[in-house]
């Protein structure tokens, strides 16, 4: 339990003002505060500045991008020669789109827990979009954890899931 004070106020917010407004369940605002909330708990505030999020009905979700995409995705934003690991990127940022099934619906409270659960999930490739060399000879080979990375394009492999174990533990451990 040694949690920096960014990690602190964090879990403060989330205590006092970790509410959704079900008057307006379709609203960016309560994304971008779990977002917030989410950046300081458990990446230590390192993804502030970097990204934008955006909520996209099921209709617009699935006309832009198609049916094959879960609920959302996040998009790397990286100017430049990203792929030559002699050039630096400058300023990389990401786009986290999700999808709202219907959160004014009989089960938006799932609706709206299953869309923070995907915002979560993006937020982790977001580390790994921005931090991690997206070189494509040697450092994401490197990475690579098997088959299932070779089906999802390397996206969940092992440095990615060790992540994502360590927030479901945090989380288990606080009794969430």
């Amino acid at each position: 339990e040694d949690l920096t004070e960014r990690q602190k106020q964090g879990l403060a917010r989330f205590k006092y003002d970790g509410s959704w407004n079900l008057a307006e369940p379709e609203n960016t605002r309560d994304l971008e505060k779990f977002f917030d909330i989410f950046n300081d708990v458990y990446f230590n505030g390192v993804l502030t500045g970097y990204g934008k999020i955006y909520l996209l009905s099921w209709q617009s979700f699935e006309k832009r991008f198609g049916s094959i995409t879960p609920g959302g995705f996040c998009q790397p934003i990286r100017p430049g020669n990203e792929t030559d690991p002699r050039f630096k990127i400058e300023k990389p940022s990401f786009d986290i789109v999700l999808c709202r099934r219907d959160l004014n619906g009989p089960g938006r409270i799932e609706d709206i827990r299953t869309c923070l659960l995907v915002l979560i999930h993006e937020m982790v490739h977001a580390i790994f979009f921005i931090f991690k060399c997206g070189c494509d000879y040697g450092c994401s080979q490197k990475t690579l954890g098997g088959y299932r990375d070779v089906l999802w394009g390397g996206y969940h492999n092992v440095h990615w899931q060790a992540v994502a174990y360590a927030i479901e533990k945090a989380d288990k451990a606080r009794g969430h």
